[in-house]
């Protein structure tokens, strides 16, 4: 739900209003069938999805690519090494594009609280995907519900 409220927000599709980002989260839990919860300790609860989706646009490193930033981009990349070919494909949560409208930087958003170190490995990991799929210098792993931000560069510069 958070990944479709930021969609929104970044293509204007929802107002970057509280009340109006409430009014949504509530659209979409009747969308899912989920009854909202009266505190965000015992479930979805509207206020809660809506602040931290606009907490997470505020978060620096995001604001400043804001202008831009396109969501929900689907990637695809084949890889092959001898005679094995792995295919990758995804869809990048945000991408910030380069003034030469090449790929600059991919975003992936995460709503966990607190990950696991495994959980961050798988993270990075698929952020790194991203990176090769879209040849973006760089990759942003954002923790919406903390702030917290990991910045993944690809070692040389060029394709990983």
């Amino acid at each position: 739900m958070l990944h479709k409220l930021l969609e929104e927000l970044l293509t204007g599709e929802t107002a970057e209003d509280l009340e109006e980002l409430e009014a949504r989260a509530r659209v979409l839990l009747s969308e899912l069938a989920t009854a909202e919860s009266e505190s965000p300790v015992d479930g979805p609860h509207a206020p809660e999805i809506a602040t931290t989706a606009l907490r997470a646009l505020a978060i620096p490193e995001v604001a400043a690519l804001r202008p831009r930033l396109l969501p929900e981009i689907t990637v695809f990349l084949a890889k092959t090494a001898g005679d094995r070919t792995t295919f990758v494909g995804g869809i990048v949560d945000a991408l910030a594009l380069a003034h030469d409208g090449t790929v600059d930087i991919v975003i992936d958003w995460k709503s966990d609280f607190d990950p696991s170190a495994t959980q961050v490995g798988l993270y990075r990991a698929q952020v790194r995907d991203y990176l090769a799929a879209t040849s973006a210098r760089e990759g942003l792993l954002v923790f919406i519900t903390t702030g917290r931000i990991e910045l993944l560069r690809r070692p040389d510069g060029g394709p990983l």
